[in-house]
């Protein structure tokens, strides 16, 4: 009950003291800043109090009194708060935006710093991706003076992974930021990035081989192990001999002595190990969890229906079969795979497959 007391004393002085700034408001001699402030310092206490309806009224009165005032992206912010706690998602999107949009009154680089990080928590959920992208990726595209703009970037990357669509998108961010940002802004891992998704997505070998040597020129750091050189110890341009593989098997894949695995047709992916490895992997590559799912049995089957087998980690791989050895009912089918996430080398992997409904199914991919 004292809780409760305290709450509502609180809220009857918000209200009172939002009463006196309006009349000080009122009262105050135009033009000037005077009255815009006293309303927006109204507004500010209401929300402050939790009265958010009573907040976005205020708001939005102060924002149709004093369209060009130099406080109106404050009062947008406020407004924008309150719309939010209100559950008004989508009026309290229209509102941020209009912080960030060019404007008689340009917002303070903190307040584009808070609307650009609050426009954001609301578009985080996993019904909104497409809008979290596109603000994303309009906030990295303003450059590195705008605040967040690199960590914006970082989220992009990470959240454009989803399929073949979205990592072109990627790969388009990434070469424009690599050309307009200073170096030291663009982070080597998105170099890296899209010169995976050039060389396994979009297949253009040319651009893949100009961003892989891009980081062996630019960014010294992805190459060495600055550490293992000081320490002497061997292994430290792990980094660039992998760079340089990737440069060479570029090389052959112009050349056509790497080509790309075909996936077998619905009639004859079950028809032995092999093809249904093959069809599982171009599947997964090719974002298609319904084709991946078709050659996929057991736990594996309920990993790609769970959406776990994701674009993200084997949509940047090139996949090449070696051998398979069946024991009765089981089979194992020996593979390389080149370009998984976050490796460039070509390693050698084991998968599993078993008869079930009359066909080969791949119950576990050895990853």
């Amino acid at each position: 009950m004292a809780e409760i007391r305290r709450l509502t004393t609180a809220r009857d002085e918000a209200r009172e003291r939002a009463g006196r700034l309006r009349e000080a408001a009122a009262a105050a001699e135009p033009p000037g800043e005077l009255a815009p402030w006293l309303r927006c310092e109204a507004a500010r206490g209401l929300f402050d109090a939790r009265l958010y309806a009573e907040a976005a009224a205020e708001a939005q009165a102060f924002l149709e009194k004093h369209p060009d005032s130099r406080r109106r992206p404050a009062g947008l912010l406020l407004l924008g708060r309150s719309q939010a706690k209100l559950g008004k998602t989508d009026d309290a999107v229209k509102t941020y935006r209009q912080v960030l949009a060019a404007g008689a009154a340009a917002p303070t680089r903190a307040e584009r710093a808070a609307a650009w990080a609050e426009l954001g928590e609301l578009l985080s959920g996993p019904d909104r991706t497409g809008e979290q992208l596109d603000l994303l990726e309009e906030q990295a595209r303003r450059g590195p003076e705008e605040p967040g703009a690199e960590e914006a970037a970082e989220r992009f990357f990470a959240l454009a992974m989803a399929g073949p669509r979205e990592a072109s998108r990627a790969l388009k961010l990434a070469v424009q930021l690599t050309g307009t940002w200073p170096a030291g802004n663009v982070r080597p891992e998105w170099v890296l990035l899209a010169a995976k998704v050039a060389e396994f997505v979009e297949r253009d070998y040319v651009q893949a081989d100009r961003l892989y040597r891009l980081v062996l020129e630019r960014y010294p750091q992805a190459a060495f192990d600055v550490r293992m050189i000081e320490a002497g110890r061997r292994g430290a341009d792990s980094g660039r001999e992998v760079i340089l593989a990737a440069i060479s098997r570029l090389e052959d894949k112009k050349a056509g002595r790497i080509k790309e695995i075909e996936a077998p047709s619905a009639e004859e992916r079950g028809r032995s190990p092999e093809k249904a490895l093959r069809a599982v992997l171009a599947a997964l590559r090719a974002g298609d969890a319904a084709a991946a799912g078709a050659a996929a049995g057991g736990a594996l089957a309920g990993e790609i229906a769970g959406g776990r087998c994701d674009f993200a980690r084997y949509g940047l791989s090139d996949f090449r079969v070696l051998s398979a050895a069946s024991s009765g009912e089981g089979a194992a089918v020996e593979f390389e795979i080149a370009g998984e996430l976050g490796v460039t080398r070509v390693l050698k992997r084991k998968a599993r497959a078993v008869r079930e409904g009359g066909g080969w199914k791949i119950t576990d991919l050895g990853l």
